[in-house]
């Protein structure tokens, strides 16, 4: 993908810590959201989740905080665009009670296919048009 004129082709190195914190908040995300999908995907009473809820709550805005911190450009990368849609398809979990099964499939689906993209795709612009690191 093209890059900005006058710049050279190259990526940003980033920190071990920012690398080893994303490792964490994503892995209690995954896992917490794991607990909380598996519950209310069997029925069980939403009194019984309120704790992992909050926790993959707590996690999710880690990771947005994370995202936000390692680049001022992430909210319209492509990460930041498809955490965001992840972020409205857990409103529709709330929304319209009637589509949980469907809607928790939608954000695990979601979450795997974002996190496994192509760095060009992560990582373009839609402002730039072009991918930044």
């Amino acid at each position: 993908m093209a890059q900005p004129e006058g710049e050279a082709k190259r990526k940003k190195k980033r920190s071990p810590v920012s690398k080893y914190l994303n490792l964490v908040f994503r892995v209690g995300h995954v896992a917490v959201g794991g607990v909380l999908f598996g519950g209310m995907f069997w029925g069980e009473p939403f009194s019984l989740m309120v704790r992992w809820h909050w926790f993959t709550v707590a996690t999710g805005f880690l990771l947005i905080a994370a995202g936000i911190f390692s680049s001022r450009h992430w909210i319209y990368q492509g990460r930041g665009v498809l955490a965001l849609f992840h972020l409205a398809l857990a409103w529709v979990v709330h929304a319209f009670p009637a589509q949980v099964p469907a809607a928790l499939m939608a954000i695990v689906v979601s979450g795997v296919v974002g996190s496994h993209l192509p760095g060009d795709i992560r990582h373009y612009s839609l402002v730039h048009r072009c991918r930044i690191d």
